[in-house]
């Protein structure tokens, strides 16, 4: 592993680990493994409506997704007990990531893990956000505080115009 790097744990059978290492921005490089054109989008917590709802549409675009070489990445604080059993849950087909640590490296590296604010309450939680990684490991476009309404639509649209 690279100096300086953090291995992340997997809720999938085809996977093990990512590795986050550095600050994201769009044409910079991504912290995950270069994958064609694949959408990489963060969820504040598993089993919660909005979560629930992307996370479905993302399952449902699968097929669209494929035939664009795309395949999509989870990532939330959640652990892997908790990915495992949302996933079953819901039937999910694609890869979540547990960024379980204190610190957050991979969801910080992206900019999501930050100060919230909910019923006058401040806390550190994850901003939901899509990320489209392009086949040179670049971030190629970013949809920060996501509104879940039409998301997935727009962002596979996007993918598959690639």
């Amino acid at each position: 592993m690279q100096r300086g790097c953090k291995e992340f744990p997997v809720a999938d059978a085809c996977q093990t680990s990512l590795l986050s290492c550095v600050s994201v921005r769009v044409g910079r490089h991504s912290p995950p493994p270069p994958l064609p054109s694949s959408p990489f989008q963060t969820d504040p917590r598993d089993d919660t409506p909005g979560c629930t709802v992307e996370a479905q549409g993302f399952r449902d675009a699968a097929d669209r997704l494929a035939a664009a070489g795309a395949v999509v990445i989870g990532v939330s604080p959640d652990s892997t007990a908790s990915h495992d059993a949302f996933k079953a849950k819901y039937g999910l087909n694609f890869p979540l990531v547990s960024d379980v640590d204190d610190a957050k490296p991979m969801l910080s590296a992206y900019g999501v893990w930050q100060l919230r604010k909910k019923f006058g309450k401040e806390f550190m939680g994850v901003s939901r956000s899509t990320f489209v990684i392009d086949g040179a490991g670049a971030v190629a476009r970013e949809w920060l505080s996501v509104v879940v309404d039409g998301h997935v639509e727009e962002v596979v649209s996007y993918v598959e115009s690639l």
